[in-house]
Formats: structure tokens, sequence, C-alpha cells
């Protein structure tokens, strides 16, 4: 019967997926995408696709591409304070990110505010959790991977188009245009930038802030040129240019709010790429060759010491994949990349080598000595891979699903001079679609994240000779599809139950004496991140609603620890994670949004007076607490307006929306901060930013 009923279903889905949005007025113009799927895959790997219509239907995402990613299952971040995340355990540097097939280092704004990925250029992004194929980086954690917009007439053009967005925080405009009457070579420019200079003018104005305080502000600069020489051809050349400043500078200025000491930050990035791609009917080949040129600085002063660091990152980046379809269920990928790294790094660094590794200490003087640190070191790395994808059909075609199996077997090899490592990556995949709905499916892979952190590789201060950290990945899952009566829609439902084992970790000693008699830093640590995770999906002409929920257990083992425990939950230990959303039309023009997201609270130590003449603290327990759990409710209005009037009746859309973040003003706890007040220490917290709305305008033409 539920074969049946998915039956139905499908074989009376229109062929257009724009239909999940309203269409106003008749029509609709050619940046309405529809949202990414949500229906029941035959993929062995769990793979999550966003659209910039998901970013536009995620209430406090504030359009960014990584805040997007928060609403999927096994995801847990501060949403509202950064845009970076955890994934089913792993930490945020674990995750890899691909802008166009390029991988980034630092894709970050503001240390973490938001991300550098324009959504205005946006086409696709593809979230891999964990067990990715060996198409991709052998990432210990997950996999993000956006695509921008291709050129005509791969995405469409139609003469002179684009959009131009007024919010709250940024300014975003982007054009598009064919440069030939055959819509062979097309260009397309996208600039965003904040304006916060103005807002804060005015609180400097009434002296409600610091005048010396130069507020946060961050840019981005796109181009874009694609060329088709051939039907079977595409060439695109990409240049992108991104940068971040902040400073908070104590003048002595009488105002309301006033900062103690200073603090100062900047980064910026440069990218330049070139990508062919060549397709007929059995084969896809595509290469691209990039540059990126990638620069942060930092500095604080403190009471007693002013600590700095600033590292450039350059990177000369090429790969090329080919895909061989052999029969229509048969194909073989393979591919090779390699990169040329160069690392320059200086700053005075305070020298937590002997703080314990995965320590969440809460904000406080903890009586580190300052150190001076330089390093430089250039290296290459180089990857090859192959993998077979096929399948045998045991049946109709359901839908989108042909019950049968479906396997996947691979292989990467990863090879750096750094490390002197060549380091295999097997991963393998098999699922079952069945004729009712339901798809069974497991993954297994092997994944490497070779060491970069040009501190941590430092001659005298950390080891030169750290190896890769090493993971293990098994996921077990189930989707079923279940129909949508009267949406001529299918729903989603899939549970996922997985097993990530770590190992080779890097960790240090936990006191003084142990680091003198040993490297700062080895491979010695592992760890395990269990879980579960569920969501039901459901997108029709009326409704979209998406449930997720998460259950994890994280452990991390450091066996040079000789203080304190040797096996601690880290910060990404945040037990339950939860997000319900919903959205959907009102008459013609109007769609309201809202979600609910929350996570238990991530866990902290307790510390105690070591110093009341400098007013330092010491840890006395190592992540034995735990702060209270996180709640957040975002809300969303959107007035939409589509007219066809203009130069050659072209259609046109208006757009107003009003975000309302953190309803309720919830206060959830952050961050805890310690003081030496006398001989004790207070302890208080940092929250989650209160209720304030975010709004916009946008036209689209």
């Amino acid at each position: 019967m539920i074969g049946l009923l998915l039956a139905l279903a499908w074989a009376e889905e229109p062929e257009d997926e724009a239909v999940e949005e309203v269409v106003v007025e008749g029509t609709s113009t050619w940046r309405e995408t529809p949202r990414g799927s949500r229906q029941p895959s035959d993929s062995p790997a769990t793979e999550y696709s966003l659209t910039r219509r998901d970013l536009e239907s995620t209430p406090g995402s504030m359009e960014d591409v990584a805040r997007a990613v928060h609403a999927l299952p096994g995801v847990v971040s501060d949403g509202d304070v950064a845009a970076g995340f955890h994934v089913r355990g792993g930490d945020q540097a674990e995750v890899v990110y691909l802008l166009d097939r390029v991988p980034l280092e630092n894709p970050f704004h503001l240390a973490g505010y938001n991300s550098l990925f324009n959504p205005d250029m946006l086409r696709e992004v593809r979230f891999v959790p964990s067990a990715a194929g060996a198409e991709h980086p052998a990432a210990t954690s997950a996999v993000l991977d956006v695509h921008t917009w291709a050129g005509c007439p791969d995405d469409g053009c139609e003469g002179v188009d684009g959009a131009v967005d007024l919010s709250a925080s940024s300014a975003r405009v982007m054009v598009s245009a064919p440069l030939d009457r055959h819509e062979r070579l097309s260009v397309a420019l996208a600039a965003r930038r904040t304006w916060l200079e103005a807002y804060f003018a005015v609180l400097k104005g009434t002296n409600l802030i610091d005048r010396a305080f130069v507020a946060p502000e961050f840019s981005e600069l796109s181009a874009r040129v694609a060329w088709r020489p051939t039907d079977d051809q595409r060439v695109l050349l990409s240049l992108v240019r991104a940068g971040d400043h902040l400073a908070l500078i104590d003048s002595e200025d009488p105002s309301t709010v006033q900062f103690d000491g200073a603090f100062e930050l900047a980064s910026s990035l440069s990218l330049a790429s070139l990508d062919h791609r060549l397709r007929t009917r059995q084969l896809e080949w595509q290469t691209t060759a990039a540059i990126t040129l990638d620069d942060t600085f930092s500095q604080r002063e403190l009471e007693r010491d002013t600590l700095g660091r600033d590292t450039r990152l350059g990177r000369l980046f090429a790969r090329s994949d080919a895909t061989w379809r052999i029969s229509p269920n048969t194909r073989v990928r393979a591919g090779i990349d390699t990169s040329r790294f160069r690392v320059d790094s200086d700053g005075m660094l305070q020298d937590q080598r002997s703080f314990p590794t995965w320590v969440q200490p809460g904000i406080g003087a903890y009586g580190f000595q300052v150190v001076e640190v330089a390093s430089t070191r250039t290296w290459s790395e180089a990857s090859s891979y192959a993998q077979l994808e096929t399948g045998v059909a045991l049946g109709e075609p359901v839908g989108p699903l042909t019950p049968g199996i479906k396997g996947r077997a691979g292989v990467r090899i990863h090879g750096s001079s750094l490390t002197g490592q060549l380091l295999a990556s097997p991963r393998f995949g098999l699922s079952a679609p069945l004729p009712t709905g339901t798809v069974l499916r497991a993954a297994l892979g092997w994944y490497q994240r070779p060491p970069r952190d040009p501190f941590q590789l430092a001659p005298g201060f950390g080891n030169p000779r750290l190896g890769a950290e090493r993971a293990r990945h098994l996921v077990i899952g189930v989707d079923q599809g279940f129909p949508l009566p009267g949406l001529q829609r299918v729903g989603l439902a899939r549970v996922e139950v997985y097993d990530l084992a770590l190992t080779e970790l890097v960790v240090g000693p936990d006191t003084e004496e142990a680091l003198r008699e040993a490297p700062s830093l080895t491979n010695a640590g592992y760890g395990h991140s269990r879980g579960v995770d569920v969501m039901v999906a459901a997108r029709g002409g009326w409704l979209n609603a998406e449930l997720a929920w998460g259950l994890l257990f994280a452990e991390r083992t450091n066996p040079r620890n000789a203080q304190f425990a040797r096996t601690v939950a880290p910060a990404q230990d945040q037990r339950h994670t939860w997000s319900l959303s919903a959205d959907f039309p009102v008459g013609e023009r109007w769609r309201f949004t809202g979600r609910y997201a929350g996570h238990t609270g991530r866990p902290t130590s307790t510390v105690q007076v070591r110093s009341v003449e400098w007013s330092d603290i010491a840890l006395t327990c190592l992540n034995c607490e735990r702060l209270g759990p996180t709640h957040q409710v975002d809300v969303r209005a959107e007035w939409r307006k589509a007219i066809t009037r203009g130069l050659g009746g072209a259609p046109y859309r208006l757009t107003a929306y009003l975000e309302l973040l953190n309803v309720g003003n919830v206060r959830s706890e952050w961050l805890d901060v310690h003081e030496v007040v006398g001989t004790e220490v207070e302890t208080s917290a940092l929250y989650h930013l209160p209720m304030r709305p975010f709004f916009g305008l946008r036209a689209e033409f």
C-alpha cells in the first residue's frame, strides 16, 4: 500500500520543481530557485542540498551559507554568535570547505561571524556530514561543497539580469549578462559590504560607545566570466577578493560602554581560478587551477602583555577529474590534485602548551607566559583517487527510485612532503532502494587530516614531525518516503546511526615538567563520537516543514595527561540538538517562516585562585560541568510581488522581509567568565545575543 501511494504521488508530481514557491501574478523571475531536495535518496552516503531559497527560508541564517547548514541533523553551533559549526562530534577545524572545487583554509569573516560565500553567486551547496566518497578530500569530519553561478546558458540568461539587496547589516548587488548574441560568453559581477559604520557613528555621536571603536566590517567582490567554445565545453574564470576588519580600542573616552585594553582583527582572501569542463554522452572531464592568498592578523593588548599573530598562507592548487559512464547503472570516477603551500607566521603568543588539550576553561587570567614564535614552511601535497559506482535493478522504477542494489568502492591516496606520509583512504558504500519507498544504506571510510597549523609545526615551540590525524567513519541509515496528501509531493523520514573513531590526534602534556621532557605536541590522542540523527521533512506547494534531532556521545582521550582526567567530553559534546522549522504562504504575496533551535550546553571547567596579587586562576576540574541549554526562536515575514512590466516584458520581483531573531529574548549561556574578587573566584556568564530585528529590501530583474 505504501509503495502504491508513493508511486501515485510521484507520478502526479509536476516536472517543474519551482512549483514549491508561490507564483505571484502568474510569473516568476530568473532568480526564482526551488529549495533543495528532501526526498529519499539511493546514494550510499547521505548528502544534503541547499539553494539560495533555503538560505532565505532559514530564519536566523541572515542569508549566510554556513548558518543555513546549522538547521541540518548532526550539526551544532552557536548560530547567533558565529557561523562555524561542529558535525557529529567533530571539531570545527576538521570540516573541509570547497568553493567551486577549490579548498579554502579559512572561509570566515571576523573570526567566524559569517562565511565569505556570497549568496547572490550561489547555485547549490552540497553538504556531506560524514563518510564522503573518494571524490571528496579526506575530511575527518564533514564536507561543505559550495558551487556558484556557472554562466550562460547553464543557469539561464535573458539579457541583463541582477539583484540588489539592502539589509540591516549589508548591501549586496549582483549583475550578469551575456556578452554575445549566441550566449556563449557571459559575465557576472557581485559585491557585498557591511554598512555598520553608519550605525556605530550614531552610537559614537550619542556617546554610547567609545569614540575609538572601529565598527566591524567585511566586504567581498566576485567576478566570473563563462565561455562555451562548443556545446560540449565550458570555461570559467573566477576572481574573489574578500576582507574584514574590527578594532576595539580603549581611549579613556567617558562613554556609556567602555573597553579595557585593545583588540584588533583583520583578514583577507584573494582567489583566482580557471576551470574547464568537457561533457560528452559517456565522459565528463573537469580541470581546475587556482591560486589563493590568505592573510590573518590579530592583536590584543592586555593589562600586562601585548599578544598578536600574523599568518600569511599562499597555495597553488590544481585538480583534474574524469567520470566515465560505462552503462546506465555503472560509472567510474578518477582524479588527481596537487598543492604547493607556503606559510609565514609570527607572533607573540600565550604559551598554552601545558594547558590541557580539549579544555573548555571560560574567560579568565590563567597566568600564561608570553613567547615569541616565528615559522616559515614550504611543502607540497598530492592526492589521487579512483571509484567504481554500480548497481543492479530488481524491479520497475517507483518515482525517482529503482528497486535494487547500488554499491560504491573507491580509494584516495594522499602524500605530503611536510610529514613524509603516504596515506590511503579506502571508502565503501551500499544502498538498497525498496519498492515501498524505503532506502537502506551503509557507508564506511577512512580519512586523514594533514597538519597545517604553523604554530603547531614551529620548531622549538611545536613539533615539526607531527603526522596526520585519522578517522574511521561508519554510518548506517534508512530513508522512508511518505505521501503528502493533496500536495502531490513525497515527504522524507531519515534515521542514521554513526560511529566515528579518531586516532593519532594532536595532544600535549598537562604539566610544565612533562613539557620539558618530551616534544610539546605529539599524535598520541584518540577519541570516539557515536550518535543518532533523525530528520522528518515535508515540502509541498503550501507548506515546507522540517524536524531535525540528534543524540551525540563524544569523548577524547589524552594519555599524556598526568594531572587531569585523561578522557573528557570535548566542546562539541552537546548531547542533544534539535531544530523545527516551517514556512507557508498566506495569500499570493506573503510567506511566513519560523524556526525553533537548541542544543544541550557545552562542557565547561571549574577554577580556583592561583594568585591574589596577579588575579590569576588555575583549573581544578577538566570539562566536568555543563553550561545551560541553548534555546532560540526566529521568525521571518516576507512580502513578494512579481511584475512583468519592463523592457521587453521581462519579469521583475520586489521582496521586503523582516526577521525577529531570538524572539522572547531568551538568555542562553554561551561562555563562562571568571574573575578574582578578593580571595575568591566569581563566575558569571556571557549570553547569546538578545532579541533583535533583521530586515531588508530586495529587487530582482
